[in-house]
Parts: C-alpha cells; structure tokens; sequence
C-alpha cells in the first residue's frame, strides 16, 4: 500500500509540475504576443489561473502526505515526545476533517459555476469551458488531502528533517 501512495504521489506531483509549465509557458506566450506583436491573447490569463489552481490543488495533498506544508510546532516541541506522538494525529485529524468541510460545501458551487463560463479558454477551445471545471479543483483536492491525511495517520511517516538531511548530502560529506 505504501508503494501505490508513493505512486499517487508522484502522479499528482508531475501533473501538478506539468500545468505550472503550462501556465509559464501561456504567460510568456501572452507577454510576447502583447509587447512585441502589440496582439495581446484573451485567452491566456485563463488558462494561467487554470493551470495554478489546478497545480496548487494537486500537489497539496502530497505536501499533507510527506509533512512538508507549513506548521507552526513551536509549541507542539516543546512538549514531551510522548505527548508530540497524540498532538500530531489529532492536528492531522482536525485538518482532515476541516477540508472535508470545504470540499463538501465547495461541491454544490459546481452547479452555479456550470452555469457560467471560461470566456477566454471557450474562444481558445472553440466550446464552452464552465467554470464548474476550475471550481472542481477544490473539492477534488480536499478529497485528495483527506484520503492521505487519513493514511498517513494510519501508516506514520516521520517528518523530513532539513538540518539532519543538509548534514548528511553527499556535499558535506566530501570535506
């Protein structure tokens, strides 16, 4: 189970990189088709903030999964280890279920947004883009954070360790 997570993982991570690239690919695009073409696009704007959603909602879940997000633990450390191993599933927990929360009421947003569209993307794509399509990034991505956050409290992963990882790189270990 451990191997297909780090699979998931990965696929959400080169999906997440691959739109970014999207993204800088559409701006760089609309830049020079602006200020040296002076045609700027309608419809790279949008893909843009399509691509970083969707980037940003895919690669959060792996970031919960591998504690790599941001914490503030000042005062989770200076607690007794013993203690540190109950308080870290119970903020695992009440982070789950707090995005459980907003993907559950970003859910009926799906409906008004289907009503709408992406005016640049459906020029670009010659149909209708709903917005509901940008929008489903929310709620897929809340389900993706609970799905492992929920592992990762059933299967402990220890947190990454900056400082002991830096000391043991093979570039400090040649001096």
């Amino acid at each position: 189970m451990k191997r297909v997570v780090e699979i998931v993982g990965n696929i959400l991570l080169l999906a997440a990189g691959t739109l970014l690239v999207v993204a800088t690919v559409s701006l760089l695009f609309q830049v020079v088709s602006r200020y040296f073409f002076n045609s700027p696009t309608v419809w790279s704007e949008e893909l843009a903030i399509f691509c970083f959603v969707w980037a940003t909602m895919l690669a959060v879940p792996v970031a919960f999964l591998r504690r790599e997000h941001i914490v503030i633990d000042f005062v989770v450390n200076v607690l007794p280890a013993g203690l540190q191993r109950l308080i870290n599933p119970l903020t695992d927990l009440v982070s789950a279920v707090t995005l459980g929360v907003v993907g559950f009421y970003a859910v009926p947003l799906l409906d008004v947004a289907e009503r709408q569209s992406l005016s640049g993307l459906s020029m670009l794509f010659q149909t209708t883009v709903p917005l509901s399509y940008l929008y489903l990034a929310v709620p897929v991505g809340c389900a993706l954070c609970v799905l492992l956050i929920l592992y990762r409290v059933a299967v402990p992963i220890p947190a990454p360790d900056p400082v002991a990882e830096a000391i043991h790189t093979p570039e400090t270990m040649e001096v």
